[in-house]
This record gives C-alpha cells, structure tokens and sequence, in this order.
C-alpha cells in the first residue's frame, strides 16, 4: 500500500485471496476473500458472461491439476454445485476426481452421518485415486470403529462412484468383515435377509421420489487378484432393482417386475462364500435421466442414500466396539 502510494495511488486497497480462510483482523484498506467466494461468482455469471465461465473453467482444471500434484493439501479454490457431466460435458478423469473430492468434503460434514452412521470424517478415504483412463473414479467415507483398522475392506463403508454415465452412492460390505458380522446381516434364514432388504427398498424408494430418474440397486461382485498390488479382476457382476424382489405398491415399482430369483442367488452366494466377494446397496443417479444430479440437491440425496441404509450399517457392525491400537476388538453383548 506505501508503495502504491508512492505512485500517486493514494487510495489503494490490498486484495488477498486465499484457500482457507484468515480469522485475524487486517488494517483498513485490506480486504481477505476465499477462492471458494470467487469461484461462486463466477459461478452466477457464466450464464451471461463468456469470459467468467473460462475463468470458472480455467479454475477447475488448475485445482484438479494441483492436487494431482499435492499442491493443495488444504482447502479449495472451488465448490461443489454439482455433476455436470453429460451430452453438453464429456466426462474426464481430471474433473471427475476434483468434483468427488469436493462432493467428499461436503458429505463428511453432515451431522446426520456423524450421529446415526458415526462416520469418521477426518477418514482419509483411499490413499491414491487413479485410474486416469477408466470410466470411474471412486472413494469412500469410513467408520469411527474402523479408525484403528488395518485395512479399510474389514469394515462396512459409505462409497462413492462417479462414473462417466453415472453417480452412484453405496454401502459397501467388503469381503474381509468378520464372519460373525457377515452371519448378521444374512440372518438366520433368507427371510430374515428378504426382511432387511425388504426395509431397505421402502426407505430407498423415499430418495427415488425426491429425486426423480435415480434408480435403487443391490450389488454383488465375485473378484480375484493376481498379486496383492493388481487391480481386481471382475469373475461375476449381479446387479439388480430390488424392487424386483420386495413387494413394494404397484407405483413404486413402476414397469419393474417382480423376479425374486435375483435377491435369492446373491442370498445364496453370501452364504455359501467360496470366493471374494463384496455386497454393495444403493442408488445410481445417471446423468441422463437425472437433472438434480447437476445441481446442490445431490449433496443431501447421497447422503440419503446412506441412511436409508441404516439398518444394513447396524446389522454390519453390532457386537463390535471401536478398536484401539494394540487392543483386539472385542465382541458387545
């Protein structure tokens, strides 16, 4: 500011624009915005301004490249408003991993998750996302009791998928839970596991009402792994609505149609385990038939999604107390 006084600018101001925000107070004539600020800006004015949407595009990418690099450790120069991937968007590696991280933050962040899944959100998630040239881009939230666990596959978790045709958000129960934590969730009989779905659907379906063109599904993947490092090799992909196997009213269903058969056979694999194999329930929002997977909107879907599923989540890891370093968890009555 002396110096630009100094040139004849007597009434110059100091603009500081920063990743994370600056609590201490500044002198008069210094003024502190957020990246995150410029970015919402630009946001409103690219409707009608040519060069703020470069701008807006121009900071997408520079984010998505730094923290590739590890630049940006903490903190955003943009936000979440959204997937805008479709006809109008291709889908790219680069923007996709910048918008699930953003999509991340936000979610890690709903108290809901925090005091009825008890997510851990200070979860580091995968260690490193790639997969520049496939179709999805994945990462997850984990568990406060999987906190102290050695690997991440030995508890249920909240995923998300941005796929290059779609958005999907999951529980996952991975192959490597306890036994006796898997017997939970089968239950004694396929009734008991036909109930626990049953339950699931009917709360899936109150996300699929607010979010018109979403789609509930169960998931159930066989892999096998050539070394410990080798991406899985998919051997059985079962993928199906199950309101094809609940007795849901004939508008919920829709033109689906009832084939229990689907819900039976993953019932039957899960219990007769001879391989690797992971159950996932959730719902897929796809770009083309889904307009609010584009906007804010999608932010509390997912998380939605998640608790909808509760049940599953409780069944998952009842009995089970939050592990501590060196301690063997231990079983709750």
């Amino acid at each position: 500011m002396k110096t630009a006084a100094s040139r004849g600018l007597a009434e110059a101001e100091v603009l500081i624009l920063t990743v994370k925000s600056v609590r201490q107070r500044m002198v008069p004539g210094v003024l502190v915005r957020e990246w995150t600020e410029v970015y919402n800006w630009l946001h409103r004015e690219a409707r009608r301004s040519r060069w703020a949407r470069i701008c807006r595009e121009y900071l997408e990418v520079a984010e998505a490249r730094e923290a590739t690099n590890g630049y940006l450790e903490k903190g955003t120069l943009t936000v979440f408003s959204g997937i805008p991937f479709g006809n109008d968007e291709p889908y790219t590696y680069l923007q996709a991993k910048r918008l699930l991280g953003l999509l991340r933050d936000e979610l890690r962040g709903d108290k809901r998750l925090a005091k009825q899944l008890h997510i851990d959100p200070d979860s580091p998630g995968r260690g490193a996302i790639t997969g520049r040239g496939g179709r999805l881009v994945w990462d997850f939230i984990g568990l406060k009791q999987a906190r102290h666990a050695k690997q991440f596959t030995q508890y249920p978790h909240l995923t998300l998928g941005v796929r290059d045709d779609r958005l999907e958000a999951y529980v996952t129960v991975p192959n490597g839970i306890r036994s006796r934590l898997r017997n939970n969730i089968l239950g004694e009989s396929y009734k008991d596991f036909e109930s626990l779905i049953a339950e699931i659907t009917v709360s899936l379906m109150a996300v699929v009402r607010e979010v018109p063109g979403s789609v509930p599904n169960v998931v159930v993947v066989q892999r096998h792994f050539v070394t410990q490092r080798s991406q899985g090799t998919l051997d059985c992909v079962l993928r199906f609505d199950p309101r094809t196997a609940v007795e849901v009213v004939r508008s919920a269903r829709g033109r689906v149609k009832v084939q229990p058969q689907w819900l039976q056979a993953s019932y039957d694999a899960l219990r007769s385990r001879r391989s690797n194999l992971q159950l996932q329930v959730g719902v897929d929002f796809p770009y083309d038939t889904c307009p609010a997977v584009a906007t804010r909107k999608i932010v509390r879907a997912c998380a939605d999604v998640w608790l909808a599923c509760r049940p599953l989540m409780q069944l998952a890891t009842e009995g089970d107390q939050e592990a501590s370093p060196g301690k063997r968890t231990r079983a709750r009555k």
